[in-house]
């Protein structure tokens, strides 16, 4: 079984970044409390002003499609439209397996010190 991942590149309009910024986390906060909704997180660029990314990780096809199939996503859909210079920039990834490197054990990797 695969699990889904979505990233979402979004480019704000400049005067409208508060509310963007507003919209998505409001969005990831209820994503993240529906079934099969491994993670969800929004990341604004440094280099890139009004520029963000959203992540999302479905557990399944059905869960990933109940999602986007929904009355709430279809209003953040109509909400998030008049906030974007352009259209999204979207990727979706089919993940059969994920590995995830043991802790750092180098006395110089910052990680280690939280």
């Amino acid at each position: 079984m695969s699990t889904h991942v979505v990233v979402a590149r979004m480019a704000g309009l400049a005067g409208r970044a508060a509310e963007l910024r507003t919209l998505l986390t409001d969005r990831a906060q209820v994503s993240r409390g529906e079934p099969g909704c491994v993670g969800y997180d929004v990341a604004e660029l440094l280099d890139e002003p009004v520029t963000f990314l959203v992540v999302e990780t479905w557990a399944s096809t059905d869960a990933m499609r109940a999602h986007f199939g929904s009355p709430e996503h279809a209003a953040y859909q109509l909400a998030v439209g008049e906030l974007l210079a352009r259209p999204s920039e979207v990727a979706l990834h089919d993940v059969g397996r994920t590995t995830r490197p043991a802790p750092s054990t180098s006395p110089t990797d910052p990680g280690r010190f939280g």
